[in-house]
């Protein structure tokens, strides 16, 4: 059996040995076991596992907590294991019989490369109340906030593939609430999850569990409203939290949009339809990359967006009376830089040539960072209109100087959105000919564009 099986264990009694038994008599060569800090009184049976050939005992000499377990036997694997499918997690009372486990391993087998969770059938008369109740809030909670329909968040059984556990072994979480950060920054990151339907076992009323019902409960809750606004798992949050919360808010109002294809390999430059800002919004509810995104100047600092706003978009576009049109264009230039500074927006400027070197000197900049710019060049932001029509193409300029400094030429993707469809997708490239003038260039490349984009 090419999976290592990773069973945390706190005061377990003889089924963690009956399950170790029934695990090597199926053909499971390699166990680890993690002692979590478990009483004297439980000592002969870690001792009677170390005998076997086939079980590794790592030990923590006081509890630190089911993550804390996890992680360190993620750590062992990632440095001592280079070969294999992965590794498979399961629970020490019991609860994960040793044929589940095996399928587990053979959806792996077949499904490689994607997490893979045993799923349970929850049911009022089947489960104890704690169990079902803690378990269906959960889970219900998880999918309202993060647009994913996942039956059983808390499942301790678990296919991983072995290239995962780096990571996984780095992000927040001691307890319960640590296997919820998994699912969090799984979908993050893009690994795809696959739920296997797997048997239910309870004993005692499932007085064996080591769940803290009332603080594990705030742990998981806590969990889940820090990452709306935290993005971990990846180094430092690439946007501000405000972004983050923002977001989280327009996707619980807005209609999921499905992503479409592979994202691009960046960096690259998405083109999308402004739309009199819906487009804009709905690329950067559902967009699944990061990017920064071009922004005009006047919605960067307080000054100039309570001008644009209480001088043009209120009174002179809307027509509002001039107190209300001052009041909203206040609360706008308190409330849209500080989002644009979270969103890590790039400013464009207009009639400078001064301040327009600023806006592509930091965009090329970010291009060499390996970071993905947005743009949304169209003539008249004002249209409602699904045609993309006349654009301006002076970012095509940005390709100039990224060539002159790298050698190579950029991508520009369109990004279309599928209104009907509810769907985000990534069009055909366009870029830069090496032979190319770039007055040429900027016809072909915007014709291409708005030929996707419409």
């Amino acid at each position: 059996m090419d999976h290592i099986i990773i069973i945390p264990s706190l005061n377990p009694d003889t089924k963690l040995i009956t399950l170790v038994d029934e695990l090597t008599g199926g053909g499971a060569d390699k166990i680890i076991i993690v002692n979590d800090g478990s009483d004297a009184d439980h000592t002969p049976i870690f001792e009677l596992l170390k005998g076997r050939g086939n079980v590794i005992v790592l030990e923590h000499a006081v509890n630190l907590g089911k993550g804390a377990a996890l992680k360190t036997a993620f750590s062992y694997c990632a440095e001592h294991f280079r070969c294999g499918k992965g590794v498979i997690t399961a629970d020490c009372d019991g609860q994960h019989t040793a044929k589940d486990i095996f399928r587990i391993a053979e959806a792996m087998t077949q499904m490689p490369g994607r997490l893979i969770m045993g799923v349970r059938p929850f049911s009022k008369s089947s489960t104890p109340w704690r169990s079902y109740f803690g378990n269906t809030a959960t889970n219900r909670f998880y999918n309202f906030i993060y647009h994913i329909n996942l039956s059983d968040t808390q499942t301790g059984l678990r296919g991983i593939p072995l290239t995962e556990l780096e990571w996984m072994a780095k992000i927040r979480g001691q307890r319960y609430d640590y296997e919820l950060n998994i699912l969090i920054q799984s979908r993050r990151r893009g690994l795809k999850i696959e739920q296997i339907p797997i048997e239910i076992v309870y004993f005692d009323n499932n007085q064996g569990s080591h769940f803290r019902t009332v603080s594990d409960s705030l742990l998981i809750i806590k969990m889940l409203v820090s990452n709306l606004i935290h993005k971990t798992g990846k180094g430092a949050p690439y946007y501000g939290k405000l972004f983050y919360f923002c977001r989280w808010l327009l996707r619980i109002v807005n209609k999921k949009y499905t992503i479409i294809g592979e994202p691009p390999s960046k960096p690259v430059i998405l083109v999308g339809h402004h739309q009199n800002l819906k487009g804009a919004l709905r690329i950067l509810i559902w967009l699944n990359i990061d990017v920064r995104m071009w922004m005009l100047w006047v919605f960067c600092n307080k000054k100039d967006c309570f001008d644009q706003y209480y001088g043009y978009t209120f009174t002179l576009r809307y027509g509002w009376n001039k107190i209300f049109a001052a009041a909203a264009a206040y609360a706008a230039s308190r409330c849209i830089p500080k989002l644009a500074a979270a969103a890590r927006v790039i400013p464009v400027y207009r009639k400078s040539i001064k301040n327009l070197n600023k806006t592509i000197n930091e965009s090329v900049g970010a291009l060499h960072k390996n970071e993905n710019l947005l743009l949304f060049p169209d003539v008249d932001y004002t249209s409602d209109s699904d045609s993309m029509g006349e654009m301006y193409m002076g970012f095509i300029a940005l390709d100039k100087y990224y060539h002159i400094s790298t050698g190579t030429h950029i991508d520009f993707v369109p990004v279309k959105v599928n209104t009907a469809e509810r769907q985000i997708s990534f069009g055909k490239p366009s870029r830069v000919k090496d032979d190319e003038k770039y007055s040429e260039a900027k016809v072909r490349i915007g014709r291409e564009l708005r030929s996707e984009l419409n």
